[in-house]
């Protein structure tokens, strides 16, 4: 399970961690007329860049701090499980283990009034079917308690504790990401090229941009969003 939510995050966080690579090319109309003779009056233009998204890191930390709760969560309810069912599979041995010497008495008591002839071999048969009914449930149960996982150290109230802080960081995370949703830091670098202009008249001209944006939607989802 681990191995699942922790690959699915890592597959989404590798596309909102990494840069972005952009690329504008083609023919711009310019007017016939300029108020600047010596204004660029070429067309061809070719703009390209990489951007990388602020946003985009936090998302994808988050995302993989999210995954990495969710595996937490995943193996504390395990635990808990896990105990809980060895503690009732226990208490069922016990039970079983109990009654198993006087069912095997009762036994022994039928079989002699059988052949002292002061009961019928049905009844006895009877008798002998239920205690061999006895000895399975208490043998599949000691298969059952043998087949589960080793008690672990810790009690159980920290399996529970773990779950609880595992389960309200995941809400957290969840939070964070639609938080994100409406926040946009970038930064965009790259050049900006006229390709049809004569050497040396139009250099090529580079350009940074720090760009961020808010949507107002994000003051409508709450403190606990």
């Amino acid at each position: 399970y681990c191995d699942f939510v922790e690959g699915v995050a890592n597959a989404s966080s590798y596309v909102q961690l990494a840069p972005a690579v952009f690329s504008d090319f083609g023919y711009i109309p310019e007017s016939p007329v300029t108020t600047n003779p010596t204004a660029q009056t070429t067309t061809l233009r070719l703009i390209a860049g990489a951007s990388y998204s602020f946003t985009g890191l936090y998302e994808g930390l988050t995302t993989r701090d999210h995954a990495a709760a969710d595996c937490r969560r995943h193996q504390a309810l395990s635990a808990v499980r896990g105990e809980t069912e060895a503690r009732a599979l226990a208490a069922r041995v016990k039970v079983l283990d109990d009654a198993l010497p006087e069912a095997e008495k009762i036994l022994s008591d039928a079989t002699s009034d059988m052949e002292a002839r002061r009961t019928t071999a049905q009844e006895a048969t009877a008798t002998r079917l239920r205690v061999e009914d006895l000895r399975g449930l208490d043998a599949d149960a000691h298969r059952q308690l043998a087949a589960l996982p080793p008690p672990g150290t810790a009690p159980l109230s920290t399996a529970l504790s773990t779950y609880q802080a595992a389960d309200a960081q995941m809400e957290k995370d969840d939070a964070k990401l639609r938080t994100a949703q409406g926040v946009d830091v970038s930064l965009k670098f790259g050049f900006d090229d006229f390709l049809d202009s004569p050497p040396g008249t139009t250099p090529t001209s580079a350009f940074g941009l720090l760009s961020v944006s808010f949507n107002l939607g994000t003051l409508l989802q709450g403190e606990q969003h």
